[in-house]
C-alpha cells in the first residue's frame, strides 16, 4: 500500500479534521492505530516464518539446548572449538613455513653426505693417537 492511497484512505474515513491537516484528539488516536495495523501487516510474514522455524527447531537440533543451556556447556564448547581451531591454525601456519623454507631447515639436511668427512677426521685422529 502505497503512501498516497493510505493518507486518502484515511482521508476517506475521516481521520483528517481539516484541509490544512490539524488533527483531533481522536483522529490522531485513529492515525496511530492505522499505522500500527500497517506496521503489524508489514511484519506479520516475518513473525510467521519466525514461529515456524521455532517449532521446527524444537523436535529436531536445537543450538541452545545443546550448548547455551548450561555455562558449563557453553565453556566446554568454547575452549573445545579454542582448541580445535589452534590445532587447525598450527598446522596451517607450520605448513605453509615449510612450503617457503623447503630445503633451509635443519630437518630437510642430507645428512649422509656428511658422514665421510665425520668418519675420515675420526680416523685421523686415531692414528694420531697410536703414534
Amino acid at each position: 500500500m502505497s503512501l498516497a492511497s493510505f493518507s486518502s484512505a484515511l482521508a476517506r474515513a475521516g481521520v483528517f479534521r481539516s484541509a490544512a491537516g490539524l488533527r483531533s484528539g481522536a483522529a490522531r488516536q485513529q492515525l496511530t492505530l492505522a499505522r500500527q495495523q500497517q506496521q503489524q501487516q508489514r511484519v506479520a510474514p516475518f513473525a510467521r516464518s519466525l514461529a515456524t522455524a521455532t517449532a521446527k527447531s524444537s523436535s529436531g537440533f536445537n543450538l541452545y539446548n545443546v550448548v547455551f543451556a548450561s555455562n558449563a556447556r557453553y565453556i566446554l564448547f568454547v575452549v573445545t572449538g579454542a582448541a580445535i581451531g589452534e590445532i587447525f591454525y598450527g598446522f596451517i601456519g607450520d605448513s605453509i613455513w615449510e612450503m617457503n623454507n623447503r630445503g633451509k631447515l635443519y630437518h630437510h639436511i642430507d645428512w649422509s653426505k656428511w658422514e665421510s668427512i665425520y668418519v675420515e677426521e675420526e680416523e685421523e685422529d686415531e692414528e694420531e693417537d697410536d703414534e
